[in-house]
Parts: C-alpha cells; sequence; structure tokens
C-alpha cells in the first residue's frame, strides 16, 4: 500500500485495537509473515487460532504478476504467532471462496470462481 507520495505504508498484517485508548497497535509477533493476499476468507477456532486458506496476491498487493496460493496459513492470536500448514492432498491454488470451521474442527472450503480478474 502506498500513500499519496507513492511511498510504502503498509507495515504489518496484524492491528489490535485497544477499546480503552481507543487506540490501534501493532503487536510484536513471532515466525513468518505470510506473503500479502487478497478474495481470502479467515475462520477461527476457539483456541485462539485464525485459519486463512490461499488468496491471490497481485499488483494491488504489490505483486507484479498474480500468484495463487493453495497453502493454509495459522495466526495463533493468543502466542502472537504466525506458521504455515503444508497439508497434502491440498485443493488446487484459489481465490474467492467461502469458510467454515465446523464444530468436529474441521474446515470446509468451498471454491468460486479462481479467477477473480472480473471482480
Amino acid at each position: 500500500m502506498r500513500n499519496q507520495n507513492n511511498e510504502e505504508y503498509f507495515t504489518s498484517l496484524v492491528h489490535i485495537f485497544n477499546p480503552k485508548s481507543g487506540q490501534w497497535e501493532i503487536p510484536s509477533i513471532t515466525g513468518k509473515e505470510p506473503a500479502r493476499r487478497r478474495f481470502i476468507q479467515a475462520v477461527a477456532d476457539n483456541f485462539g487460532n485464525i485459519y486463512v486458506f490461499g488468496g491471490l496476491a497481485d499488483k494491488y498487493v504489490g505483486n507484479e504478476l498474480n500468484q495463487y496460493f493453495n497453502d493454509m496459513i495459522i495466526f495463533n492470536n493468543n502466542g502472537l504467532t504466525w506458521s504455515d500448514n503444508l497439508i497434502g492432498n491440498a485443493p488446487s491454488n484459489r481465490a474467492i471462496y467461502t469458510a467454515t470451521i465446523l464444530p468436529n474442527d474441521g474446515f470446509v472450503r468451498n471454491p468460486e470462481d479462481q479467477n477473480p480478474e472480473g471482480s
């Protein structure tokens, strides 16, 4: 993301809002921060984990070429850590989908249009 002077001003994928102070903060997070992407959905479990599957990195997030992902990114909100889960038998690279976490901790994603160029 760039400001009106074409300077990069994107600093973090995670911001925390402090309702007492009314301020946004950037926390210190461990682990490898995932590539910026869009056309994603996130679901959270009862243990503080947020799961993000796939997505698209394109010119709007700073990539010169379109890059679709089929990785599972996990953010642990309790420990403030990033991790990725290289899942075997993963669906193909995709963006624009729905995601639901099930009571048995299963994760369902329903693919939509894999080519969001017209979106």
